[in-house]
Order: structure tokens, then C-alpha cells, then sequence
């Protein structure tokens, strides 16, 4: 059966980022910061497992980040291990995700225990009756600063190319850096904004940089050369003043990785007493102009993401509501209200291969939300309906049928 806004997971910290690793771990990351609150800052990944029917999240992993917060995240397989970038403060610290099978102990903290720097699992008691566990080890293998701002750096977006040669990172100082990987030698250092940067996304094609900020532009870059093509212009459907709030690209579906969509969310600059209306906007890539905008109501966005087969967008709300749109219409086709507390963070949908799907069910997508509230909610769209013509048929004939017998055996 299909979960609305289940509850699957609760951490001990507020969570900033959240990223599928493969078809079966979730990786979440957040905390307090430097604030000497008691409240930890912290990596985590859980196993995801089907049970009676529903998916269920399991932690095998916990790695303690000291005093600094994740907050924004990217990552990629290379071979068979995994590449994370963190943003946390200032600077992006690149670490390495390898895959361990460890076997718990019983009614105590499984193997070896939560230890700063090192990635371990943590206690849980799903686990006592399991006698081998895939979990993680996480190694830190670099770091650079990618903001600059006084008195204080905050990197606030990061990813990666599809070959992963480059990584991208965007902050508080306006600033674009592009970095040649794993040497990370900086290749492009663009003022492209006139205030902090709010998202970027890179194309699937891997020659386009989108970048929006809090000055109410939207920017396309070249990776290529580093420099700007055009400015994306969104024509405002009232008289308030707008600004962009995410941006994703998504892949259209049967159509190679040149073939692609973009979606953007806008909100109004300023709130009113008399609320304004936020938007969801696909763009078309090739005129670099927008063809369609819906309505999100009132309440304004404040996370986006689009499965990885094109199909479906998601977006998160500041009340906490998380909705999904088919991509091609902007049909909306799933809302759960309210679901988080407070504003949502993050989403990511989990992948629509097999082995994901064996796991989270045959539904059209799940995807997974979370807040500053501690928590990881499920949602998930049930599959459509499908039917073949020859039943329709059938059944009309059957209908034939059953009104010619009734005529006979009553003389009607």
C-alpha cells in the first residue's frame, strides 16, 4: 500500500540534506552548528527494507561532523565506492563512502560504536536478530574553501557533472567556482550574482550551469568557457516583484541526455497581509523561455526535486506541505499538507529501477522529505490503473448478453 507522509525516521538533530545512495540507502546530514546547544552535527545513512508489505528505513551508519553542520550535499558512484561533497560553513569537504558487511551484536552498540571522523553504526535494535549488516565506512579525503564572505563563509549549494570532472559550488559572496576534480584546482572564480546564491543545477548534458539568487535572477552559464549565455527571463502573472527559490533540471523521458527540462519555483519578495500566489515553471532549453507555470497556491516553496527517469517534480513548502506534479502537464497528483512541522528542507526521490522499486513497492515514485523537525517522511504515489481494451469489450458483451437473457426469461 501506498505511504502518505509516513513517518520513517527520526534523528536527534535538525536536517539540512538529504541524498539517495544507490537503490537502497538514504543518506541524511544536519545539526545545530557551532552553538553549544547539546545538539549534534551529524552524517547518517539508512538501509532501506521491505517489510509486510511497506518500506521501512533502517540506520546503519552515523558519522560525527565536531562542531560543523552539513548542510548541502552532492554525490556520485565511482566504481563501487561513493564520492560525497559537504557543504559546511565556508568550505566543501570531500569524503569517500565504502561499502562494509559487518555482524551486529546483540543488545549493545553494534560492532564498534559511534566514534568521531570514523563511520560506524549506531545502536538499533532492528538489527539484534541480523546476523550481517552492509554499513559504511567514511573517510575524509579533502577540503577547500568555496566561500569567501566576511566575517563569515556559507557555502550553500554544490554538484557535480555527470562525468564527474567538474564540481560546482555556489555561496553568501555571490561567487560561481568551478573546479577541476579530484585535483580541485579551481578552473572558473564568476561574480555571478549581486547577493548570495540560492541553487544551482547543473544540465544532464554537462555544458549548461543555472544559477539563482536572492537579487531575483536567473543566470545560464556556459561550463564550458565559464561565461554567461543569457539571463532567463519569467514574466511575473501579477504586479509583486518575484524571485526564484530552486531550480532542477530533468531528463524527458525516452530521449537522450541532450534532451532535457528545467523547472524553476518563484515566490514573492515580499510577503503581504494579502498573500500572493507562489509558481512551479518548466523551461524549454532550447529558447531558453518558459512554457508553462502553475499555481502552488500561497504557501511558499522551499525545496524542489525530479525524479531521475523525468517523470514526476516534487516540492517542499515552509509549512511543511510536500506535493508532487506530473512534469509534462504540471498535474498536480499528490499532496500531503502539513506533513512536517515546519519548513521542509530537502527531497530526494528514490530511483525507478527494479531493485529500488522491489524494495519501496510497485508505486509510480517514493520519494523521501525532510526538516528542520528531526524527521524523514515517506511519500509515495500509488501505481495508476492500467486496463487492456479486450476487457472493456468483454464487458460490453457481457452487458449484451445479460440484457438478452433478461428480456427472454421475463418476456420483456
Amino acid at each position: 500500500m501506498a505511504q502518505k507522509g509516513v513517518t520513517v525516521a527520526n534523528s536527534a538533530f535538525p536536517l539540512y540534506a538529504i541524498h539517495m545512495i544507490g537503490d537502497q540507502h538514504v543518506m541524511i546530514a544536519g545539526g545545530g552548528g557551532q552553538a553549544k546547544t547539546g545538539v549534534g552535527n551529524a552524517i547518517e545513512i539508512y538501509e532501506l527494507k521491505h517489510f509486510t508489505g511497506s518500506c521501512e528505513l533502517r540506520k546503519v551508519m552515523s558519522f560525527d561532523t565536531d562542531r560543523e553542520a552539513p548542510m548541502n550535499c552532492a554525490v556520485f558512484k565511482d566504481d563501487k565506492n561513493y564520492t560525497v561533497a559537504m557543504g559546511m560553513d565556508e568550505k566543501c569537504v570531500i569524503y569517500s563512502l565504502r561499502h562494509k558487511i559487518i555482524t551486529p551484536k546483540k543488545g549493545s552498540e553494534l560492532t564498534e560504536g559511534i566514534r568521531k571522523r570514523r563511520g560506524n553504526l549506531t545502536l538499533s535494535e532492528d538489527f539484534n536478530s541480523a546476523t550481517k549488516v552492509v554499513s559504511f565506512d567514511m573517510v575524509q579525503s579533502q577540503s577547500v574553501q568555496t566561500d569567501f564572505s566576511e566575517p563569515s563563509g556559507f557555502q550553500k549549494v554544490v554538484r557535480f557533472t555527470t562525468d564527474h570532472s567538474l564540481m560546482v559550488t555556489g555561496g553568501a559572496d555571490h561567487h560561481i567556482r568551478v573546479w577541476r576534480y579530484p585535483v580541485m584546482e579551481k578552473l572558473y572564480d564568476i561574480e555571478a550574482h549581486t547577493d548570495e546564491i540560492d541553487d544551482i543545477d547543473l544540465s544532464p548534458a554537462g555544458n549548461r550551469l543555472v544559477s539563482i539568487s536572492k537579487d531575483s535572477h536567473i543566470h545560464l552559464w556556459s561550463l564550458t568557457h565559464g561565461t554567461k549565455v543569457c539571463e532567463l527571463t519569467w514574466t511575473q502573472p501579477v504586479t509583486s516583484r518575484y524571485r526564484c527559490r530552486s531550480c532542477r533540471y530533468g531528463r524527458v523521458i525516452d530521449k537522450g541526455r541532450d534532451t532535457y527540462n528545467l523547472f524553476t519555483t518563484h515566490l514573492p519578495v515580499v510577503r503581504t497581509a494579502r498573500a500572493q500566489p507562489c509558481y512551479i515553471t518548466k523551461w524549454n532549453t532550447t529558447n531558453h523561455r518558459p512554457t508553462l507555470s502553475v499555481s502552488l497556491g500561497t504557501d511558499p516553496p522551499s525545496a524542489l526535486a525530479v525524479s531521475d527517469n523525468g517523470v514526476y517534480v516534487a516540492v517542499g513548502s515552509l509549512s511543511g506541505t510536500v506535493s508532487a506534479f506530473v512534469s509534462f502537464s504540471l498535474q498536480k497528483v499528490y499532496e500531503v499538507k502539513q506533513v512536517h512541522s515546519i519548513f521542509v528542507t530537502g527531497l530526494d526521490f528514490a530511483p525507478s529501477s527494479a531493485t529500488s522499486r522491489a524494495i519501496t513497492g510497485n508505486h509510480d515514485f517514493t520519494v523521501f522529505s525532510i526538516s528542520a523537525d528531526n524527521q524523514v517522511k515517506m511519500h509515495q504515489l500509488a501505481a495508476r490503473a492500467m486496463y487492456n481494451p479486450l476487457w472493456a469489450l468483454a464487458g460490453f458483451v457481457l452487458v449484451i448478453y445479460l440484457l438478452f437473457w433478461l428480456v427472454s426469461s421475463y418476456g420483456l
